[in-house]
């Protein structure tokens, strides 16, 4: 019947619905259009080339596929990632590496309605960079901030003295960079190589390090973000001191007074530094020849001390207990404390 208006017509999208015979009525042309581009952040430094999210807007149906292709600007293919179209008509190319000092994009999507694209040519600005790291990343531990901590659980070499790091740096390939350390003194001149990285290694002694770069090339000249940490490797000092070590514990060290449901007394651990405030404490019990017997975790007091309430039912008389603390200080550092007692009821 003319001008009968037929049933399920969606309006706002690419699919407008079926007509009277079942054929799609949609929208003409698809379109496929890049969002405004300008790759002036590298979102992974010390990846290869430039990491940049990519955005796409299209008349295509939700769930439709749109494929991104990353050439260069000599007509490469370097990649190519397909993503569904979102509830807001957009795609989203996350991370996508793209090579300096530009960049040619490529969409194409195709749905029930038809088919679109898009190309551009973009410039990378982020190529253009001078980043520095150390490794081993400095530990973010309260104590410390704002500044992180390098200890010697971290360090990849605990037997060389000193902690052993490496400077890492990004810039563009063959670059020279000027590596600085505490002072402003300078450590090394090195070149980057075809991916624009170089590295350095060094030794940290304990207490406060920074360190900068300054890379140079192409008639430019960038100052990377100074990297500053504490290097803390030096252990605690740890005793048990209660009990006394090696004494005889007997029914009259029970603390309830009653042997009848064990002995009960405190294990007390003592550290020397005083950075161990409030730091957890392993330990662990057993009797000789039976095995091990759970405790309750532990904490370090603000005097340095920690004590560990544990319950001995020795399966015998004598018998012997080997008790262990470990202290830890602010920067992760341990002391381990050994000592047996042997229980005479």
């Amino acid at each position: 019947m003319r001008g009968r208006l037929c049933p399920g017509i969606l309006a706002g999208s690419a699919l407008l619905g079926a007509g009277c015979d079942g054929v799609p009525l949609c929208r003409s042309p698809v379109f496929v259009a890049f969002a405004p581009t300008q790759i002036t952040t590298d979102l992974d430094s010390f990846a290869p080339g430039v990491q940049t999210d990519v955005r796409v807007r299209t008349s295509l149906l939700v769930g439709d596929v749109v494929t991104l292709e990353v050439l260069d600007t000599g007509g490469m293919l370097l990649s190519t990632v397909s993503r569904r179209v979102d509830a807001q008509s957009e795609v989203a190319f996350d991370n996508v590496t793209v090579p300096t000092p530009r960049v040619v994009l490529r969409a194409g999507g195709r749905g029930v309605c038809g088919e679109g694209h898009d190309e551009i040519t973009a410039d990378v600005a982020a190529g253009t960079l001078c980043a520095l790291a150390l490794d081993p990343a400095p530990e973010a531990r309260a104590f410390y901030a704002p500044l992180g901590v390098l200890g010697a659980q971290t360090d990849p070499d605990p037997v060389t003295p000193g902690y052993q790091a490496t400077l890492r740096v990004a810039s563009q390939p063959g670059w020279s960079v000027e590596l600085l350390g505490n002072g402003g003194t300078t450590l090394a001149v090195v070149t980057t190589d075809r991916a624009g990285a170089a590295s350095v290694p060094v030794t940290l002694s304990d207490g406060p390090v920074g360190f900068g770069a300054i890379c140079q090339g192409g008639g430019a000249k960038l100052l990377a973000h100074t990297v500053a940490a504490i290097v803390d490797t030096a252990a605690p000092s740890c005793a048990l001191i209660g009990p006394v070590p090696g004494s005889l514990i007997t029914a009259s060290s029970d603390e309830d007074g009653d042997p009848g449901d064990g002995v009960q007394l405190t294990v007390i651990g003592a550290a020397t530094d005083s950075d161990v405030a409030g730091e957890p404490v392993d330990v662990s019990l057993a009797e000789a020849g039976v095995g091990a017997i759970a405790v309750p975790p532990a904490v370090t007091a603000a005097d340095g001390t920690v004590r560990v309430p544990v319950t001995l039912i020795p399966s015998g008389s004598p018998a012997r207990y080997d008790v262990a603390i470990t202290m830890h200080d602010h920067a992760g550092n341990a002391c381990t404390a050994v000592t047996s007692y042997v229980v005479s009821l």
